[in-house]
C-alpha cells in the first residue's frame, strides 16, 4: 500500500496555542502514546485529517494505547496504520 501525505505545518504562539494551520493533512508517529494521542486529538478537533502510525509495543501498557486509539477512531478524519 502506498500513501501520499502532506505534512501539516503550524505555528504555536507565545501563549501556547495553535495560531495557523497551513495544510490539511498530518502524519503523527506514535499516535497511541501520550503526546501523539493529544496532538492527534487537537488536530482532529481543528478539522485536520490525521494519519496515525504506532506499533503498539509493550514498553507502555498496550491496553492503554489501544484505548487511546479507540478514542481517536470515532473521528472520521483519523486513519491508523
Amino acid at each position: 500500500m502506498s500513501v501520499s501525505v502532506r505534512v501539516r505545518l503550524w505555528q504555536i504562539s507565545s501563549k501556547g496555542y495553535f495560531m495557523h494551520l497551513k495544510y490539511e493533512n498530518a502524519l503523527i508517529t506514535g499516535a497511541a502514546g501520550f503526546i501523539g494521542f493529544h496532538l492527534s486529538k487537537r488536530l482532529l478537533e481543528a478539522g485536520c485529517r490525521v494519519f496515525g502510525v504506532d506499533n503498539l509495543n509493550d514498553y507502555y501498557d498496550p491496553k492503554l494505547k489501544q484505548d487511546r486509539l479507540d478514542m481517536l477512531k470515532v473521528y472520521p478524519a483519523f486513519t491508523i496504520f
